[in-house]
């Protein structure tokens, strides 16, 4: 980790403006529905494809997506069986696509907008480029649902009547639980998950204990004070040292919480901390979440964990490397798409922050 100090906040979203420009750069590249077609058949199949007779063409119109064998005369689909096998809305694809690869934060409505289909259009497409990037996240942190209270905010099919969004955390413990159960197995531990946010990284054993006491919810200086067996002017100095650092705040009635609105942190120049907040923290992933798409299901938590890892990921995911992962995937049927359901530990990619912009 980079041990260089910025006075610049990390970016959790994009601006309006970013977006548009970047919509407007597309356009510019692929101004026609051939562009993209173009675009997509270059990813499926760059060097021709293979006809049933074993003759391999090459030759093939811009823009389309069939090409005839000179040797039986039979039409071949270049994206038959693909990813893109019976897409209608290319350009909708490609965008989606070219706005990820850019690192661009966009909303399912607010793209639907920009594309010019139906919101529930544009959020399905997003869903199918994210799942696609979710089969190719299995080397990225392990870290439990249960830890996204605060991002858990829209109702989906998974949710129980009447209640909070977030009950469908204690609903899937329950279906994983009674799964194991009927197949005769002890359910697997949970994965080692980071408890700490990495800003903690440069503190001691202190902080991080009083960290870990106030970071669900509020507690006062004398709950602490009988929590830790430590002298008080010690507690008093390393809460101190935490609200240097940002990590907590104080409340009314002598109260200390643990701060999650790390863009508002702002460290006075001589008391900065020797590691600065990783862009990839558990914390820039809610204020991401909270800035881009304010609250999201638990249901599809996985996958927006995914269009985090694109919108910081600048050098593994390209234009031509996110259209190539999905030209090598296996596009899934409607039912297929809103059947998913995020496990307990969902993936999260946390990039070294020298390769952020």
């Amino acid at each position: 980790m980079s041990t260089s100090h910025s006075s610049k906040k990390p970016k959790v979203t994009s601006t309006r403006e970013e977006i548009d420009l970047a919509v407007g750069n597309f356009f510019e590249l692929y101004p026609t529905s051939a562009d993209c077609e173009e675009v997509i058949c270059n990813a499926v199949a760059p060097d021709g494809v293979t006809c049933e007779c074993g003759n391999f063409v090459t030759e093939r119109e811009f823009g389309e997506r069939t090409i005839r064998c000179p040797r039986c005369k039979k039409k071949i689909f270049v994206t038959a069986d693909t990813f893109f096998h019976g897409v209608k809305r290319p350009v909708a694809y490609c965008l989606a696509t070219y706005l990820m690869s850019e690192g661009i934060a966009i909303s399912a409505n607010y793209f639907a907008k920009c594309a010019s289909v139906a919101s529930s259009t544009g959020g399905t497409i997003l869903h199918e480029i994210s799942d696609v990037v979710v089969k190719n996240m299995d080397s990225a942190t392990n870290v439990l649902t249960a830890k996204f209270r605060q991002i858990i905010g829209k109702r989906s099919k998974e949710t129980p009547a009447r209640e909070h969004p977030f009950a469908e955390q204690a609903e899937e413990e329950k279906r994983v639980a009674e799964r194991a159960k009927r197949q005769g197995i002890t359910p697997a531990p949970p994965p080692e998950v980071t408890e700490l946010p990495s800003e903690l990284e440069p503190c001691g054993e202190l902080e991080k204990e009083i960290y870990k006491l106030i970071m669900d919810e509020p507690v006062n200086f004398d709950s602490l004070s009988d929590s830790i067996d430590v002298p008080l002017s010690d507690i008093l100095g390393a809460l101190t040292k935490l609200q240097i650092f940002g990590l907590v705040k104080v409340l009314p009635g002598n109260k200390y919480s643990a701060s999650h609105d790390a863009e508002d942190i702002d460290f006075p120049e001589a008391a900065r901390p020797a590691v600065l907040p990783r862009q990839g923290s558990l914390k820039h992933f809610f204020q991401y979440v909270r800035k881009t798409h304010h609250r999201v299901s638990r249901k599809y938590a996985q996958r927006y964990a995914a269009r985090y890892w694109c919108f910081l990921d600048r050098e593994h995911w390209t234009f031509a490397s996110l259209m190539k992962a999905c030209a090598k995937a296996k596009r899934p049927s409607y039912a297929q798409l809103t059947s998913y359901v995020s496990p307990l530990a969902v993936k999260l990619a946390f990039p070294d922050p020298q390769q952020q912009q």
